[in-house]
């Protein structure tokens, strides 16, 4: 079959084509139009597949889950039957508990003289201790901060500033407790020992001093001095001379009871307080005369307390006895008679504690 040349010289020869010219290229073999459609159906299909994949993998693991316009990437919303998650604050914001162990006065002790002492000695020893110190403001500047201050302690207020002896630093527990404090001020202070502290002093070396807590810090009003102590009253001179009486009874007992007991023996006088007698009432400064002459002028002579002896009828006499000691009432007063004593003022006794009354006084015709 032969087709013109669009551009055909009528002066070339016609060229014929070649007879397969219709057929498809020798090396080529003929497309089936189902084969074709079938591949690009094919196709068709897998770019739809991948695509969904990709849709998929974008829009989470749930193919029904609307898309989120607004994705959080780190909380997921919780369901709606759950409650919402509580958040917890930070820990300064739970110190209730801590405060008012803090602010609780009577968890702190007061210490001694000797027990602050062994503070300041040992402070580590001392570390977590709740104590009351005293004292006086040494150092409150730039160079301590706003919260750390010097002071001068001691277990207890004190009169004179000069008494607070031992160097110590102080760190409030916040800023707040000590605005209105400066030096020299006194301050009563609630403080938890923290142990020992060394720091550099300014004039160059450096010192170790107990370091405390301070949760509670009060000013302190000095010591309203204390009235000298009145001399105290001078007992009157009839408790004095009772006293004496007393005195000299018990110090007598026992050598009467070694020598006297179960004898008799001059009675020289027997005398009670109030007593009405020989033209006067007696009291215990007459009584403690009266026995003092006595036994000055007749050595020997003993003080009894009648209550102290079976033979006598009462229990409140002061009776004063000539030392000698006879076998029988008849000595006795013999010896009265060779004294000169009138019958009142002398006759035999017989001394003793387990003897009755009755019959143990005998007297001079």
């Amino acid at each position: 079959m032969v087709y013109p040349h669009p551009y055909y010289d009528h002066h070339q020869p016609a060229v014929p084509w070649p007879d397969d010219y219709d057929d498809s290229e020798p090396k080529r073999g003929k497309r089936n139009p189902v084969v074709a459609a079938s591949l690009s159906g094919g196709v068709a299909v897998l770019v739809l597949a991948v695509g969904v994949l990709l849709g998929l993998q974008l829009s989470g693991s749930d193919p029904d889950a609307p898309d989120a316009e607004r994705p959080s990437p780190t909380v997921a919303a919780p369901a709606p039957t759950a409650p919402a998650p509580t958040v917890q604050q930070e820990p300064t914001a739970r110190r209730p508990a801590p405060d008012t162990t803090r602010l609780d006065r009577s968890t702190y002790a007061t210490v001694t003289q000797r027990e602050f002492a062994l503070m300041a000695k040992d402070p580590d020893a001392w570390a977590g201790r709740k104590i009351v110190v005293y004292g006086v403001i040494t150092q409150f500047d730039s160079a301590t901060g706003a919260t750390s201050f010097r002071a001068d302690t001691g277990p207890a207020p004190m009169m004179d500033v000069y008494h607070y002896d031992q160097n110590t630093v102080i760190t409030a527990y916040d800023a707040d407790m000590v605005t209105d404090f400066v030096e020299k001020d006194r301050v009563t202070m609630y403080v938890e020992v923290q142990g020992a502290m060394t720091y550099e002093t300014q004039i160059g070396g450096s010192t170790t001093v107990p370091s405390l807590m301070a949760n509670i810090i009060e000013s302190t009003s000095r010591p309203v001095p204390r009235p000298a102590p009145l001399p105290a009253s001078l007992p009157d001179a009839e408790t004095v001379s009772g006293n004496q009486l007393r005195s000299i009874a018990t110090s007598d007992k026992p050598m009467v009871l070694a020598t006297m007991t179960d004898t008799w023996v001059p009675q020289l006088s027997s005398k009670r307080l109030g007593l009405v007698a020989e033209g006067r009432t007696w009291t215990h400064s007459a009584i403690l005369t009266e026995h003092q002459r006595l036994r000055q002028t007749y050595p020997g002579a003993r003080l009894l307390w009648s209550g102290d002896w079976s033979t006598f009828s009462s229990s409140n006499f002061w009776v004063t006895i000539a030392g000698s000691t006879f076998p029988t009432a008849e000595g006795a007063l013999a010896w009265c008679r060779s004294n000169n004593f009138d019958r009142d003022h002398c006759f035999a006794k017989l001394v003793s504690t387990t003897r009755p009354v009755e019959g143990s006084t005998d007297y001079n015709e």
